[in-house]
């Protein structure tokens, strides 16, 4: 649709004017197929206000049509598809709305529906909007990089009142604005809305509004904030407007704030404590309740259904309507029917055969337990945990006994993320689990440490004992001590117990995609013994040593096998030292440790050694100390280099004799490490990186 060129008098577009005798139903034919009113702008006239369909007065309904504006970015333009003016009823059913490159200047306006009651009527215009899809054209934006959503979906102006119900929105700057000096009633219900950088309802100053909104879902999709740095509120009014709001059973999905202008809230009590402001059953989401995890993509690809469609085993995106339940947001639209008919939420729940739920809100049974050391006490091999919460969650030292060789433990779902706790506890050698030769898998969790505060007891997130294997898989975990520089016993991540006999096999330590950070060791080894460690693709930031190992009391460790180190594509941002030996007669105390690290970052805090050795070596000859050295610590590295990086690491080794007379080894810098073997033992080219101690507030690469 352009404008006429033989009468360039005339307005562009379409227009109806009837009165209250006057009934007009435009349709489609075929409600499969709809039929388009496309209005484009055309720069050879001058006009600054285009309308595809004008109505003036009578009832009108529209179905089963597509309206596309496209202003092609001209300057000081005001497009609209429909606009209600001055008097009458409208209904549009089963519509699509598209709006095509906006316009250029601040001061146009592009918008799909546009009600205005006019300054001198007496009658007020309503507009009825159901199962309507409004959209803009060309999601994946050939267009400037400006131009990332639609602008209004719907505008009033004067008196004027709007119902939406069963409405799906794409991004807009605004879903409903109502301009300056308009008295507008405005009610949605079931509507669903993607905002990236704008508000689903905007007042304008000077203008009054009574707002009731039920049943809908607002959200920001999970990678929207990296798009736009503009927030994303639910309504915007300044000072100077006036503002009656209800809402029930409502839905906000990680927006910046629910209201900015004359305050900004983020919170739904904060938000409904306004006066003339009321709110029942609604929530802000905590976790993502779209069924795809990409719904933008899915509107690029004009697939709105996919997009719009919601986790049905969610518990918190229903609701209950007369005796059965529904979901929030769109029931139906203009694809047709959502949703077939809801399982119980219950049937979701069933765990299969080798899963166990733990649900602190929970009944016990069917799988369901309510504590952590009641599903581990049933458990079989390879069976799962699921822990069904968010938050702190403090439990009791848990033993992991051979009756269970195989466990995994994480979260129900990406919903949930639940914080473990170790409670306090008297026993002087504490952790979370104890592993009895078993093997204990730790997935998608997080975990927080704290040590005793009397100095009293040796605490550990997992007690190996045993030949037991512990894997963390992209964990996070804090240790935290208030006193470590007068604790003697810091807490440790890993506590590797003494053997039991000669045929205890080595324990195993897997960390990969881990962040790690505290006062702490990363493993601590009471009695020096084989071992395995992995580290990989992994961030450790620790006030005290990666492996901290005690010499054997007794017995002289054999050379073979030896402690296993590998460590690979991280960081390690360090207060203490890498591998912390402490011997207690001689280094022949200490099992042999072969550390082999490839692509990663070593940074020290306090320029320390990235080894330190602490105690005797009673070796009185510097060839004799430096033979039993050799015996007793590798440094593997490849022909071609292992790829690492260091930064203000000065000593690679150092040696602190536990008795004033007795000599100590000189310390080792990079020279020395590497004729330390004869063969090529370390990285020979040292590449200082510059690092902060701020790191660990606003991220690091993981590896260099």
């Amino acid at each position: 649709m352009k404008p006429d060129r033989k009468n360039p008098g005339t307005s562009p577009g379409l227009a109806f004017e009837g009165d209250d005798q006057k009934e007009v139903i435009i349709e489609s034919k075929n409600p499969l197929h709809r039929h388009t009113i496309r209005l484009v702008h055309d720069p050879d006239f001058s006009y600054t206000s285009w309308t595809a369909l004008t109505i003036t007065g009578g009832k009108v309904t529209l179905r089963n049509l597509r309206f596309e504006i496209d202003a092609t970015f001209a300057p000081k333009i005001v497009m609209n598809a429909v606009k209600l003016q001055k008097y009458g009823q409208l209904v549009i059913e089963n519509c699509e709305f598209v709006q095509f490159r906006p316009p250029a200047a601040a001061d146009s306006r592009l918008g799909s529906v546009f009600i205005d009651g006019g300054k001198t009527t007496d009658v007020r215009p309503v507009a009825t909007i159901r199962q309507c899809y409004f959209s803009r054209g060309d999601m994946v934006s050939k267009e400037p990089p400006g131009f990332l959503r639609a602008q209004e979906a719907i505008t009033l102006a004067n008196e004027a009142s709007l119902h939406l119900e069963n409405c799906a929105f794409a991004p807009h700057e605004t879903i409903v604005s109502i301009l300056s000096g308009a008295k507008a009633n405005v009610t949605l219900a079931n509507c669903s809305s993607f905002i990236l950088a704008g508000n689903v309802l905007n007042v304008d100053e000077g203008a009054s509004a009574s707002i009731v909104v039920s049943r809908s879902i607002f959200s920001r999709p999970g990678r929207a904030n990296l798009l736009r740095t503009a927030p994303a509120v639910f309504l915007v009014r300044p000072p100077k407007s006036s503002v009656r709001y209800q809402g029930t059973g409502n839905r906000f999905h990680n927006l910046t704030a629910l209201q900015d202008g004359v305050e900004f809230i983020d919170d739904l009590q904060s938000f409904t404590a306004q006066n003339n402001f009321t709110s029942s059953q609604s929530l802000r989401l905590a976790h993502d309740p779209w069924f795809d995890h990409e719904p933008l993509r899915r509107l690029a690809e004009n697939q709105p259904m996919l997009a719009f469609q919601l986790k049905t085993n969610d518990a918190d995106l229903r609701f209950k309507e007369a005796g059965s339940e529904r979901l929030v947001g769109i029931q139906y639209c203009s694809w047709g029917l959502c949703y077939g008919p809801l399982r119980p939420i219950d049937e979701f729940n069933l765990p299969a055969a080798n899963q166990k739920i733990v649900d602190p809100d929970k009944e016990v049974g069917n799988g369901n337990y309510k504590l952590l050391a009641q599903a581990l006490l049933e458990a079989r091999p390879n069976d799962e945990i699921l822990i069904k919460k968010s938050g702190p969650i403090s439990f009791d030292p848990i033993y992991l006994a051979r009756s269970a060789p195989k466990v995994t433990i994480r979260p129900f779902d990406e919903n949930y993320h639940p914080i473990l706790v170790l409670k306090p506890t008297v026993d002087p050698e504490a952790a979370m689990f104890r592993i009895i030769d078993s093997t204990i898998t730790l997935s998608n969790l997080e975990f927080v440490l704290t040590a005793d505060p009397e100095n009293l007891s040796h605490r550990s997130l997992v007690q190996i004992v045993g030949r037991g294997a512990c894997i963390f898989d992209r964990c996070v975990i804090t240790i935290r001590d208030d006193n470590a520089e007068e604790n003697t016993s810091r807490p440790a991540v890993v506590t590797i117990s003494e053997l039991r006999s000669e045929f205890d096999s080595m324990p195993q330590i897997t960390m990969r995609h881990c962040f790690v950070r505290g006062n702490g060791e990363l493993v601590s080894v009471r009695q020096s013994r084989p071992f395995r460690l992995s580290f990989q693709d992994s961030l450790a930031a620790l006030g005290g040593a990666l492996v901290g190992m005690d010499g054997h009391p007794k017995n002289e460790p054999a050379l073979d096998p030896p402690v296993t180190i590998n460590l690979t594509r991280s960081t390690f941002y360090l207060g203490g030292h890498l591998l912390f030996l402490r011997t207690n007669k001689s280094l022949r105390d200490l099992t042999p440790v072969q550390i082999k690290a490839r692509f990663c970052l070593f940074a020290a805090s306090k320029q320390n050694a990235l080894i330190h050795l602490l105690g005797d070596m009673n070796e009185r000859e510097p060839a004799a100390a430096t033979k039993s050295l050799k015996a007793r610590l590798v440094w593997v590295v490849d022909d071609l280099g292992n790829g690492n990086a260091y930064n203000n690491v000065k000593l690679y080794l150092d040696h602190q004799p536990k008795k004033d007379l007795m000599p100590s080894l000189m310390p080792y810098d990079e020279e020395k490490m590497g004729r330390l073997h004869s063969r090529k033992s370390h990285d020979c080219a040292v590449r200082p990186a510059a690092l902060h101690s701020s790191f660990l507030r606003t991220g690091v690469p993981w590896g260099v």
